[in-house]
């Protein structure tokens, strides 16, 4: 898959909702580097399933669990949907 193929070492999933007939879409995770959430972006900019999607939410948060890493969500909407 897209997601698979852009892999960063130290950046993991939680979990990934797709809502809408795919039209939008969740990324929820983990990563260590926050510089790391920008990197994959970049990455998945490129891929023929993105086009056309804008990412429109991205929030970071220090966990509550655990101090060696950091939460993400990226939401991203099909470009033309309200």
């Amino acid at each position: 898959s897209s997601l698979a193929r852009q892999n960063i070492k130290g950046l993991w999933f939680t979990e990934i909702q797709l809502q809408n007939g795919g039209k939008e879409m969740a990324l929820l995770g983990r990563t260590r580097v926050p510089e790391y959430v920008p990197q994959y972006l970049q990455k998945l900019s490129g891929e023929q399933v993105f086009k056309g999607h804008q990412f429109r939410v991205f929030r970071m948060a220090l966990p509550s669990d655990r101090k060696d890493v950091m939460d993400f969500e990226l939401r991203a909407q099909e470009v033309g949907l309200p």
